[in-house]
């Protein structure tokens, strides 16, 4: 049984470069469970102003699993068992689960990519896992998880499948779970996205940048230091270069006497 110190501790989880994902033929399950769950907690304590979430609480949502069991040993049935162990060991998120996304959905997806390999018998391939709020737009796909290759990719909509497909085509625009799940707890630790209870509580109302608890915010601080530290480095590395082309001294003025009272350039 985890503990609210448990859910919240993912550093070890999240996914950089001294941290890499796993490179298996499978889903690391229990990463990308303590990640889902990381992020199901801090919408819980955003919309209930605490700092530690209540897992009685978080354990009584019941959204994708509130459907008749038929219904979900059906979907199970087509998972590779490392996404069914995913779903053993995760709170099934409330509505409005995060910015670009409204929660647990597990659609199976094969008829979305005819395309694509599909031929396995018993399982399916394609699995959208977090379904596009659909606030976003309409034909809406979401996070969708390619099980023979475990990789996941996000296209928005169905509209947006031409930049992921084909797959093998397209390889650069598929990572693993674990790395989605990372950029955006990433987001919301810089503040490109927020969580505010008080615009949940007004919402909808026409501003596209907020959705639910959500807001997505045109720039951050953060942003805007990596923007200014990037720009320092681009004129160093000109000036450096500089020095060596032009034979004037930084202390030196660009014009001599001279040369100003050759171009008739007034004195005062």
């Amino acid at each position: 049984m985890n503990t609210p110190e448990q859910i919240l501790d993912i550093e070890d989880a999240l996914v950089s470069d001294e941290n890499p994902a796993r490179d298996e033929d499978t889903l690391d399950f229990q990463r990308c469970a303590r990640l889902h769950n990381y992020l199901v907690a801090y919408a819980y304590m955003a919309r209930n102003g605490t700092n530690t979430p209540d897992l009685d609480a978080l354990a009584s949502e019941s959204w994708f699993f509130n459907q008749p069991n038929e219904n979900i040993d059906a979907i199970r049935a087509r998972l590779h068992p490392s996404l069914n162990s995913f779903l053993d060991s995760i709170y099934d998120p409330t509505p409005g689960f995060f910015y670009w996304v409204s929660g647990l959905q597990m659609r199976l997806a094969d008829e979305c990519f005819p395309l694509e390999d599909n031929d396995s018998e018993d399982k399916e391939r394609f699995v959208v896992i977090y379904d596009t709020t659909p606030e976003l737009g309409s034909h809406c796909l979401g996070v969708l998880y390619d099980q023979l290759n475990h990789r996941a990719s996000f296209p928005l909509a169905i509209e947006n499948s031409d930049s992921i497909e084909p797959v093998d085509e397209h390889w650069e625009m598929w990572f693993p779970l674990e790395t989605i799940l990372t950029q955006w707890i990433h987001m919301l630790r810089m503040e490109k996205i927020t969580a505010d209870p008080q615009y949940e509580r007004n919402w909808p109302y026409e501003e596209r940048h907020q959705i639910g608890l959500w807001r997505w915010h045109p720039y951050c601080a953060a942003q805007i230091d990596s923007t200014v530290a990037a720009m320092d480095r681009y004129t160093d590395a000109i000036e450096s270069r500089m020095q060596s082309l032009l034979p004037i001294s930084r202390d030196a003025p660009f014009f001599t006497d001279a040369e100003l009272d050759a171009a008739l350039v007034p004195k005062e």
